[in-house]
């Protein structure tokens, strides 16, 4: 079955341009910060991801594909807003929940019969750059305000660091 043609896919190539521009431009004239930035994508991208959801049940007739991008939808906004202890757990279960529910309901889509588990590894990769983003953004309100010991004090940190041989430590003379 198939569900969608060329011109339908370019027709979707060049309105998904026609939103980068317009959010290029959306992003130059107001400057938001960048932790609004990151919450205002994770927002339009969740939303997306959820609206695909019955899209893709109903459409394509892949229901558990839907619940699995309804499941990662949950996820990811888990992820970023809630933060005591139990939520790393929690969302990355629904997170790798909805990401195999993706990828064993769209098996007959799969070039060969039994490759669905070969997106096993696009799913590890996604799930190990979400968790280090969200991580990275939990450490940037205390990091930034301090320029402490994580990444951002790391770069921070730079231009005040020597360049060249004064770096590498010199051998202490023997005494004599």
């Amino acid at each position: 079955m198939q569900v969608t043609s060329v011109g339908a896919m370019v027709q979707a190539l060049l309105a998904g341009l026609v939103l980068l521009a317009v959010t290029i431009g959306a992003v130059v004239a107001v400057s938001p910060s960048g932790e609004d930035l990151v919450y205002t994508a994770l927002w339009i991208v969740t939303m997306g991801v959820l609206a695909a959801g019955p899209a893709v049940a109903i459409r394509a007739g892949r229901p558990l594909a839907g619940v699995g991008a309804a499941l990662v939808s949950a996820a990811a906004l888990l992820a970023f807003y809630w933060r005591p202890w139990p939520s790393s757990v929690i969302w990355s279960l629904l997170f790798l929940a909805g990401a195999l529910l993706i990828a064993y309901g769209t098996r007959a889509d799969a070039w060969t019969p039994g490759a669905w588990p070969l997106q096993l590894v696009r799913i590890e990769i996604g799930w190990g750059w979400f968790d280090n983003a969200q991580d990275q953004l939990r450490g940037l309100d205390a990091s930034l305000r301090r320029i402490g010991g994580s990444f951002a004090g790391t770069f921070m940190g730079v231009p005040g660091r020597p360049i060249g041989p004064s770096r590498v430590p010199q051998p202490s003379a023997a005494p004599a």
